[in-house]
């Protein structure tokens, strides 16, 4: 902690603060190991390196250990193989095994709940996956040179809200790093080992209830990482959508129609969730003006009274008095609106609401089959093969090669319809657990 990426005391540290050390501190570490063997002040750590040929590779190795700096890092050790006193040093090895050792280590004993420390809620949502891990070991699977990791849980007796999400990001997070290492760890091991393609879980309730839930803001970040693990391939589009939704004030309207291709119905589905989360996160209202609540033919009053009743606004008879209403809320609502299938009448009196809400301020998000609000578009198209790839190599770890070919078989198998590709993959995610249920 000497040496921090932000200069400040620990606890004048802000929530930002703490996501930018444990982002950036491989990096860090790398640079830190190699100033101060290098010059060292006298109230600065001693790392008690002398001998320069270990310096260099120890400083990659350390780095390796970073999700993010992980394939430069080896990259670098492979590239320069080192030699320290003439003996080749296997350091793509010693980091990839060193990024495993750090994503094991999992157990109960790293979660702390500091009340004195400002913790982001990205932090204390790692704080939280750990409190709910009692064990974690390396088993022999049945392959005798493969290693499967093993991970009991244990929860609260009335965890099944977020059970399976603490379930999901660890398990997944394991995959994909095993997935990540494996090609390293099998060639400088000449394929003596190498990681499992499947997980298991042992998972058990704490009967004394001695475990903490997750606050709801806490939970709501859990929820928004899972169901951002699903969407497949749209990482920039939901920034984009995040710019719209946060770039909303009192002073700026921000709006946004989301034109969904065919077959995305379980993508839409994910994506309102998505919605919902972040509108909680952001403490708004939600207002979901969808279908399955809008008799068919309902007409403008028919929307106005709708989500009026959702607002608890009272003596609203016109789009003018839902604008005052909304004046007087705050912060605004988050309003989502499915056109989808809507007829005329309705959807004439859904473009009204969009207009009052962009009259408030309000940040509006219509999602629809083509352009029909006259709003900025952002469009869900059809998933191509190399989109599919790019998400499992980036989100599961896969290998290029790997990837393009198992793109190439869910894009001819859906036609690159997000819906059956979702299905798919949270199928297969599913099928690496071996799971052992309560």
């Amino acid at each position: 902690m000497q040496a921090m990426p932000v200069e400040k005391a620990l606890d004048e540290l802000t929530p930002s603060d703490h996501d930018t050390i444990r982002r950036e501190h491989p990096s860090v570490g790398r640079t830190l190991i190699v100033s101060r063997t290098l010059a060292r002040d006298r109230d600065q750590f001693d790392l008690g390196l002398h001998d320069d040929e270990f310096l260099a590779p120890i400083a990659l190795v350390s780095e390796a250990h970073g999700t993010e700096t992980y394939a430069s890092a080896v990259a670098a050790l492979i590239e320069t193989r080192p030699q320290p006193g003439g003996v080749p040093l296997r350091g793509d090895l010693l980091g990839a095994l060193l990024l495993m050792a750090d994503e094991l280590d999992l157990q109960r004993a790293r979660a702390t709940f500091p009340n004195e420390a400002k913790l982001s809620t990205v932090s204390m949502v790692h704080h939280f996956l750990n409190h709910y891990v009692s064990g974690v070991h390396v088993c022999d699977a049945s392959v005798p040179t493969t290693r499967r990791i093993s991970i009991d849980f244990l929860f609260p007796e009335d965890s099944q809200p977020f059970r399976n999400d603490v379930r999901e990001l660890i398990v997944k997070k394991l995959l994909r790093q095993s997935r990540l290492t494996n090609p390293v760890i099998a060639r400088r091991t000449d394929g003596q080992m190498q990681w499992d393609t499947r997980v298991a879980t042992h998972e058990t309730l704490d009967v004394a209830g001695q475990l903490r839930h997750p606050t709801p803001e806490v939970w709501q970040h859990m929820r928004r990482s899972v169901v951002e693990g699903r969407l497949i391939g749209r990482r920039e589009l939901l920034k984009d959508i995040k710019k719209v939704i946060d770039a909303s004030s009192d002073l700026t309207s921000t709006s946004a129609e989301i034109v969904m291709s065919e077959g995305s119905e379980e993508e839409t589905s994910l994506l309102i969730e998505w919605l919902q989360l972040n509108a909680a996160i952001q403490r708004r209202p939600f207002v979901h003006v969808a279908p399955d609540v809008l008799p068919a033919g309902h007409g403008p009053h028919g929307v106005l009274a709708l989500v009026a009743r959702q607002l608890g606004c009272i003596n609203v008879r016109s789009h003018e008095d839902l604008t005052d209403a909304l004046a007087m809320l705050s912060p605004l609502p988050l309003f989502v609106i499915e056109a989808v299938g809507q007829v005329k009448p309705t959807l004439a009196g859904l473009k009204k609401l969009v207009n009052a809400a962009a009259r408030s301020a309000a940040p509006c998000v219509a999602l629809s089959s083509r352009p029909s609000f006259g709003l900025p578009v952002i469009e869900f198209a059809p998933l191509g093969a190399s989109e599919i790839a790019e998400h499992l190599v980036s989100a599961q770890g896969h290998t290029t090669e790997g990837a393009n070919e198992e793109a190439k078989v869910l894009y001819l198998a859906s036609g690159g319809r997000p819906g059956p590709i979702i299905a798919a993959l949270h199928a297969e995610f599913e099928q690496a657990i071996v799971h052992q249920a309560l």
